[in-house]
């Protein structure tokens, strides 16, 4: 868990809300050693076999909109990392994560005042021989 600055200026100048930020994250093989929230994409296959699914979630008081119009923001994201390291030290590593944003304010919404949910998502492969 972690307390940010967040966005600042624009609907963020009256409250000066911080942005609230948790992770819980489970490892199903080997335990990633890098600590808390900073896990790794890949470890090269260094780290043994991986599977890890994480949960996050991220919120800050007048986030969004506009200054005459402010919004909450929040997002919501479900990660996971899975790495297979082989015996002739070849590697796979797949990683993908998905986000749903509330309020997310884009730049033509920031002039407008108009804030959007939206969806965002990001997948890799890595292949080390």
């Amino acid at each position: 868990m972690g307390v940010f600055d967040g966005v600042g200026g624009g609907p963020n100048t009256e409250h000066d809300s911080a942005l609230f930020a948790g992770r819980l994250a489970m490892n199903f093989l080997s335990m990633e050693a890098n600590p808390g929230y900073y896990t790794s994409s890949t470890y090269f296959g260094g780290g043994g076999d991986i599977f890890t699914v994480g949960l996050a979630y991220q919120t800050q008081a007048n986030g969004a909109g506009s200054v005459t119009e402010p919004t909450d923001f929040s997002a919501f994201i479900v990660d996971a990392l899975f790495e297979k390291p082989f015996e002739n030290g070849a590697a796979v590593t797949l990683e993908g994560e998905y986000k749903h944003y509330f309020n997310l304010t884009r730049g033509d919404a920031h002039l407008s005042g108009k804030p959007v949910d939206g969806d965002g998502f990001s997948f890799g492969v890595q292949i080390q021989i």
